[in-house]
């Protein structure tokens, strides 16, 4: 694992960079004291000085709700859905939450591996940022 430290002043031309390479999902300000991961639209509204998101980035690998299956009662047919497999870049993931994302890797690829998340799995890379725990974090709790 590499370590790099970005000045604050250049986070948003690194934004920019990242842009050109896939989609980009960064930490934006929801509310006074409140973050989300979002697709990034403007750079100049990511947030790496974050306590913690309100939900977790494994919404992208395991969606609430998906359509996987289209059925045709006239043709007797079914069709299954198709995956979007454009490069995603989480930026300014907490290790808790990429300890999330590496334990639901391990639990859907042991045994029979499910597809549908590894197709969401595919083409994901993560960039980490560091973060100071305040008194209601629960970071030690996941390893």
């Amino acid at each position: 694992m590499k370590k790099y430290q970005l000045d604050k002043h250049r986070l948003p031309y690194f934004v920019e960079h990242l842009k050109k390479q896939g989609i980009v999902f960064a930490p934006h300000k929801k509310g006074e004291r409140s973050y989300s991961f979002d697709k990034v639209e403007d750079p100049n509204l990511v947030v790496m000085d974050y306590n913690r998101t309100l939900n977790s980035i494994k919404k992208y690998f395991l969606p609430p709700r998906e359509q996987l299956l289209s059925f045709s009662k006239a043709k007797n047919s079914f069709q299954k859905s198709s995956f979007d497999n454009n490069k995603k870049i989480f930026l300014g993931v907490h290790s808790y939450d990429m300890k999330a994302v590496l334990k639901l890797d391990y639990n859907f690829t042991q045994g029979n591996p499910e597809k549908n998340y590894l197709q969401h799995r595919q083409n994901s890379s993560f960039i980490g940022v560091s973060f100071i725990p305040d008194e209601f974090h629960f970071s030690q709790s996941v390893g």
